[in-house]
């Protein structure tokens, strides 16, 4: 699948521009949040959790962006896959 899109570089530039646009249809204003908590925030956490600092960056106001506003169970679903030991370091 990898030789389809290019080569790994852009491929995380492919996975950054996901995440950006993801981060933006995580507004609390965006009909699409619902979408993106239910379907998207485990990539967003491990794009998060991954070795690009500008992927991280993107994933990381995506994170910000979903728990904006959001009820207390969210935030801290978000909290526990983002994991403490991550937030810490």
């Amino acid at each position: 699948a990898n030789s389809m899109i290019g080569s790994g570089s852009q491929l995380v530039e492919l996975k950054s521009a996901a995440c950006s646009a993801l981060s933006n249809f995580a507004l609390d204003f965006a009909p699409a949040k619902k979408a993106v908590v239910d379907d998207a925030l485990d990539y967003i956490i491990a794009f998060a959790h991954g070795v690009d600092l500008q992927l991280q960056l993107d994933a990381l106001w995506a994170i910000k962006n979903v728990i904006f506003q959001a009820d207390l169970p969210l935030r801290r679903r978000v909290l526990e896959k983002l994991e403490v030991e991550f937030l810490m370091r």
